[in-house]
């Protein structure tokens, strides 16, 4: 019998797959993906002189790259080889260096070490959440690189409508089934628990981006 892919390896073959269209798969996604890291500037204080950020999930950087005025750095963090390569290469191509905008293959969940114990003032993760099918345990995982005590864990993702299900029902062996049942979205509220179970202090703004 041939052997399954993990749900998490046929997310990371599909996102190398459409990693070179992805900026432009919807005709507002860079329009999109700016008004959310707006929105992220206005929810925690960053500074450019000492703030350090994760963005997990990060894809192509569309999101870390409108926040590079507001931070220090900012690391993608991906397990997709092929968003990696697009997330360094937007960097260059906006003439930012690594130091400031750079992103690592890396499986959190499988290597603690390989980000060297860096600790992150805020950690990212826009439109991802829905493809985790283990969204507690990614939580708790992305914690344990906050900084102890001060650290912000900012978490962009959809809620639950008529439209967000019609619109993943195509795509429904990458998105998340939460509870047995097909949900690639959330109820209002919803993300809040996970945070409090993952001993870190949450909440969860229901609203539209």
């Amino acid at each position: 019998m041939a052997e399954v892919d993990s749900f998490q390896e046929i997310n990371r073959k599909y996102f190398n797959q459409i990693a070179n269209t992805y900026d432009d798969i919807l005709p507002t996604m860079r329009e999109h993906t700016a008004k959310i890291a707006q929105v992220m500037t206005e929810q925690v204080k960053l500074d450019p002189e000492t703030t350090s950020v994760m963005d997990f999930a990060c894809g192509t950087g569309l999101v870390s790259i409108n926040l590079v005025p507001y931070v220090k750095e900012v690391i993608g963090v991906d397990i997709s080889e092929a968003m990696v390569e697009k997330y360094n290469e937007k960097a260059s191509l906006n003439e930012v260096s690594a130091k400031k905008m750079k992103a690592v293959l890396l499986d959190i969940s499988k290597d603690k070490e390989g980000l060297g114990g860096k600790k992150f003032d805020a950690i990212i993760c826009s439109m991802s959440y829905h493809h985790f099918d283990q969204v507690q345990e990614m939580t708790n995982n992305l914690v344990e690189y906050l900084v102890p005590g001060t650290g912000v864990l900012l978490v962009v993702d959809l809620i639950r409508t008529e439209h967000t299900v019609a619109c993943h029902t195509a795509t429904k062996h990458i998105c998340s089934h939460v509870g047995g049942r097909y949900t690639p979205h959330f109820d209002p509220w919803h993300l809040g628990d996970f945070f409090e179970y993952s001993r870190f202090r949450g909440k969860s703004n229901p609203g539209s981006v």
